[in-house]
């Protein structure tokens, strides 16, 4: 099949997709608060070589997507609106990015706006139908305080279930929900159908205690390791300049005792925050992350990546490593 690249940015307002050939615009009425748009989840999907959807918050601060029919050469030009209100944060996953799911056809969104209630909503790309209402994953004050600041992440278990998490910026350890699960079989466009998924991972102890942190959330495949079901949350933790990991239990309804580091680390930066990225082989159920290394920060700027398989992490060869001209800038 058709190999693009295909990325969302906010230019001056823009949402922007880029491939080998072009630059295209597809809609040039977004928010232009950058952290509205800038977030480790993802945001693009591509069901096809030719079918991909594009999510964001527009200039009403809706939460909305547009298709494109053609690979992303060109895109619908008026937005759809999900959702209608004051949303500042998403974050999607589609069923097929989990591994054994080659049907699904659902994707899953999680976003949130400061009055701290998270989302869920989900899109049937058969037939691109909104079905059901959207649910709150968890309501005011039960996850922290929310801000434009705050991570998001939502993913699919092997076995089905939904899950959404973030983090509070300012406090991470206090008693609040920060991760939550919809049980395969329910219907999670209903509140009633979500609850927690464990305790706090942060729960204050070892490595578990700092604010501001990128997050993905990745399905563990059913292997020696690990049984169906099981996540993976991943970290940048911005006060340590570290990338680590907790694993979920899904038997246990429990989080690992701490989080773990990744063999190498980054230093983040407060302006270009949410560097971090994660993914999913299908067909092996290997993870691997990416992240940027002293962002914004000519010569010493670099992408890392490592791969976590067999129940362990190793590091990648940079795929951006750092440059010696002096002017160039990850």
């Amino acid at each position: 099949g058709a190999l693009i690249f295909l990325y969302s940015a906010v230019l001056f307002g823009t949402i922007i997709h880029e491939s080998s050939a072009a630059e295209v615009a597809i809609d040039a009425n977004v928010t232009t608060v950058i952290l509205a748009q800038q977030k480790s989840g993802k945001s693009v999907v591509c069901t096809t070589d030719a079918f991909c959807y594009a999510f964001y918050i527009d200039v009403n601060n809706d939460l909305s997507y547009q298709k494109s029919t053609d690979g992303g050469a060109s895109w619908a030009g008026t937005p759809t609106v999900l959702d209608a209100g004051t949303w500042v944060a998403f974050g999607v996953w589609y069923d097929q990015w989990t591994p054994g799911d080659t049907t699904g056809t659902y994707i899953h969104i999680a976003y949130y706006s400061i009055a701290d209630d998270i989302m869920y909503e989900r899109l049937n790309t058969s037939g691109d139908t909104n079905l059901g209402t959207e649910a709150v994953i968890a309501s005011t004050g039960a996850q922290g305080s929310l801000t434009t600041s705050n991570d998001v992440a939502i993913s699919k278990g092997t076995n089905g279930d939904i899950y959404a998490a973030t983090v509070d910026t300012t406090a991470p350890t206090a008693p609040a929900n920060f991760t939550h699960v919809c049980p395969n079989g329910s219907d999670c466009t209903l509140d009633a159908s979500w609850a927690s998924a464990g305790a706090n991972p942060w729960d204050g102890t070892g490595d578990d205690t700092d604010g501001d942190h990128d997050i993905v959330l990745l399905p563990l495949p059913d292997d020696a390791s690990h049984d169906a079901g099981d996540m993976m949350l991943v970290s940048l933790d911005v006060a340590d300049g570290t990338v680590e990991y907790k694993v979920y239990d899904d038997s246990a309804n429990a989080w690992a005792t701490d989080f773990t580091n990744l063999p190498t680390g980054a230093t983040d930066s407060t302006t270009y925050t949410h560097t971090l990225s994660g993914t999913v082989a299908t067909s092996t159920g290997v993870i691997y992350v990416s992240y940027i290394h002293n962002a914004g920060t000519a010569d010493t700027g670099e992408v890392r990546a490592a791969k976590y398989t067999g129940g362990s992490w190793s590091s990648l060869t940079a795929p951006w490593p750092a440059s010696t001209d002096g002017t160039s800038i990850v």
